[in-house]
């Protein structure tokens, strides 16, 4: 090969003077010589992402992803008809990963720790979905709305209830634009000073 020049493809760099293509092809062969450990294996690896003489690019994302076991909430945060907002919001306060009070004073700044949807207690997701008394209103508005009586105000437990088979696409879908706008209320009065009403929200949801 003329860039080669007989040299060793897996010990070729990047070159300033090649092109631009050629340089992302050698950034390709170091990736997957990372992920292979050698040559030989690199091979293989990529013997086995192809099929009929044809690359796979599924093949080769499934070989090299880390796999976690199956969360038992992830057929509801991608329930069908979903808006994409509200799945991600639904996604991260699954994780515990939503900019919450308390998050925030544990990554070290100095704030008042205070809901600001009830006023009255301290403020972390478990709080907000759904032992808030303001989140818990809207969520009997839901309820009353389709036909469900919650056994608790546990987020899990009731995530766990919607992600079951039992439940609509109807039930799943309030249930997730329920916690967006909990959210999106929550920041609005922190961040604009703007309050809205329970009724409002459940009109909107």
């Amino acid at each position: 090969m003329y860039v080669l020049k007989g040299h060793d493809f897996w010990l070729a760099t990047t070159n300033i003077s090649q092109s631009w293509y050629w340089n992302n092809v050698v950034k390709m062969k170091n990736l997957v010589l990372e992920i292979a450990g050698s040559p030989a294996q690199a091979i293989q690896l990529l013997e086995g992402c192809s099929t009929n003489l044809k690359y796979n690019t599924r093949l080769m994302y499934d070989s090299v992803r880390s796999c976690s076991p199956q969360v038992s909430w992830h057929n509801l945060v991608n329930s069908k008809g979903c808006h994409p907002k509200h799945s991600f919001a639904g996604m991260m306060v699954m994780h515990n990963a939503l900019p919450t009070i308390d998050n925030l004073v544990r990554r070290g700044l100095s704030l008042v720790n205070r809901c600001a949807l009830c006023e009255a207690c301290s403020e972390d997701a478990h709080h907000i979905f759904f032992h808030c008394s303001f989140s818990r209103h809207l969520l009997n508005n839901m309820g009353i709305w389709l036909g469900l009586s919650f056994r608790s105000v546990s987020l899990f437990t009731i995530a766990q209830d919607f992600a079951s088979r039992r439940s609509t696409c109807r039930q799943r879908i309030c249930f997730m634009a329920t916690i967006y706008y909990l959210w999106n209320e929550r920041n609005a009065r922190i961040f604009k000073g703007v309050e809205s009403y329970v009724d409002n929200l459940s009109v909107k949801i």
